[in-house]
């Protein structure tokens, strides 16, 4: 059990097993400080987590001292010159936080992806961007809870949209050492602005991988730097994987350094 063991409160993902949410948030509730709450489809059929088991997962968190984060949908375009298709996604993620919003979280995640057209349009692509978060501040969403991630391209486009619109950051260093960026830099700059954290090994063919593929030196020192956050104590740090071996080899891995 990992729970209580770190200066940060560590969690992972509601999908460790191949189940819905409260199956996994019964199995991690004693093994780990926090999960992360994936919410991440945008089909307006699909069903997300109603009034009782958004209660149930309020019962847990009380009873356990379980926090949450909540990822919102993934494969948005917030950015999209498409009006029809922005607008389409901002109402998806809006959706998902008017079904998670009673729950409280300490952070959601939210994803600011480039667009599949050729070639990238950057002003076009901020100025797009920058409408949709000014539509999701009027539809409740709290900046300062909601940290843009750091995705698998230079976050450096992304900066001025938060300096903008107040909304923080979601460090995902596993992005960062996966794609081979700056880790330094990356530290420096939106570590002290990061409301929640992901992170995640990696191989030759692809990321999202337990713990024990990051070389132990790096993994050191990158928790040191976590543990010197301002708010280290309310920091979320979900070790993004999915699935049982992912989790048991990475809890394994901290445990060995904690």
């Amino acid at each position: 059990m990992m729970k209580g063991r770190f200066p940060f409160r560590l969690g992972t993902t509601s999908f460790i097993l191949r189940d819905d949410i409260l199956p996994n948030v019964h199995y991690l509730k004693d093994r780990v400080d926090h999960v992360e709450l994936l919410v991440f489809e945008t089909d307006a059929s699909y069903p997300y987590p109603n009034r009782e088991t958004v209660a149930e997962l309020q019962a847990i968190g009380a009873e356990h001292e379980t926090t949450y984060t909540v990822h919102l949908p993934i494969g948005i375009k917030l950015g999209s010159s498409d009006e029809k298709r922005r607008r389409k996604d901002v109402d998806a993620v809006l959706r998902a936080y008017e079904a998670m919003r009673a729950l409280s979280p300490i952070a959601w995640d939210l994803h600011l992806e480039r667009n599949d057209n050729r070639p990238h349009d950057g002003l076009a692509w901020q100025a797009a961007c920058l409408k949709s978060l000014d539509e999701l501040k009027a539809g409740g969403l709290d900046p300062a809870q909601t940290g843009i991630e750091t995705l698998e391209f230079d976050f450096t486009e992304t900066v001025p949209l938060l300096d903008a619109t107040g909304f923080a950051i979601t460090l995902d260093i596993g992005h960062v050492w996966y794609r081979d960026y700056d880790e330094a830099k990356y530290l420096e700059l939106y570590l002290p602005r990061a409301v929640s954290i992901h992170l995640h090994g990696f191989n030759q063919e692809r990321d999202h991988k337990g713990l024990q593929h990051v070389p132990r030196p790096r993994l050191e020192r990158f928790l040191d730097a976590v543990a010197k956050h301002p708010q280290a104590s309310k920091l979320p740090v979900s070790v993004e994987v999915f699935d049982p071996d992912s989790f048991n080899q990475s809890m394994e891995t901290l445990n060995e350094i904690a």
